[in-house]
């Protein structure tokens, strides 16, 4: 295979007790099951609340189910929990429990997938700078995935982008992005690759960068926009997928408006995760 799609959806927020953003699940679903991809990356925030709540993972997961197409996930942090900062205390924080509740239901957390001339490398965020055994344990993985695959273009497939617009800048981490530490030990690795695409979600808006040869995608979010009192605008917040089409080793990108999503803002919805803070 040379010429193949992809379609990345992130941030479906999945649950059956609060099913505010479902519906535009289903209405992503029915336009990838008309589109037919070769393969449908889900790069994490499946579930609502996936870290405390089985329900939330298990009924994701039977919605994915549904799609009948190929599809490989990562988790993110509504799924598996957040990382931090070194000494920061955060809400639901990622740990051995909750990692393998995630697995239970969908699998390894990181993968790979060769498709055509391409490399995927499927990573857990959640694990950047958690101090776990696990971090380790997958920078290991991705080491050898970049040694193991010369002569291919690469693509990460991640929840969390590595950062903003550089790797030493100052720019808020824990939350929105790689804690530094970690950071800086996967910009290395992606040095020693011909890493040229990554695939991130988390932010809930859509932005194509490019960083030296690498194009940084942010996919929007399926659920919902995050106010701008919330979140800065970094890019465009609306709802939607991002179709690749791959020929040989290279790519073209597009955001997609799927019909008949909605752009649900989250301040309307205190009932999913409680009032959001004031921020800007």
């Amino acid at each position: 295979m040379t010429d193949f799609r992809i379609v990345q959806i992130s941030d479906t927020h999945l649950s059956p007790s609060k099913p505010f953003f479902n519906a535009n699940f289903d209405r992503v679903a029915d336009w990838l099951r008309q589109e037919r991809p070769d393969a449908v990356f889900h790069t994490g925030d499946i579930a609502l609340d996936g870290a405390d709540r089985d329900e939330d993972l298990a009924f994701a997961r039977a919605a994915h189910d549904g799609l009948g197409l190929e599809t490989a996930f990562v988790p993110g942090n509504h799924d598996v929990g957040n990382n931090a900062e070194p000494g920061e205390v955060v809400h639901q924080g990622v740990d051995a429990t909750r990692l393998d509740r995630y697995q239970s239901v969908f699998g390894a957390d990181r993968w790979i997938r060769d498709i055509g001339a391409w490399r995927f490398v499927g990573l857990n965020s959640a694990l950047f700078g958690s101090g776990l055994d696990e971090e380790a344990a997958q920078e290991a993985f991705l080491a050898e995935a970049l040694a193991a695959g010369p002569g291919r273009p690469v693509a990460l497939v991640l929840h969390k982008p590595l950062f903003l617009d550089e790797p030493d800048e100052a720019a808020e981490t824990g939350y929105w992005y790689a804690p530094r530490g970690a950071r800086r030990r996967l910009v290395d690795l992606i040095g020693s690759a011909d890493v040229r695409l990554v695939m991130s979600g988390h932010i809930h808006q859509q932005r194509i960068r490019l960083w030296r040869s690498t194009a940084m995608v942010w996919a929007p979010a399926v659920a919902f926009v995050v106010p701008d009192w919330n979140h800065e605008r970094l890019g465009e917040k609306q709802c939607g997928v991002v179709d690749y089409r791959f020929s040989g080793d290279r790519v073209s990108v597009r955001t997609v408006r799927v019909p008949g999503t909605v752009d649900h803002d989250l301040g309307d919805f205190e009932d999913a995760y409680g009032p959001l803070p004031r921020t800007n």
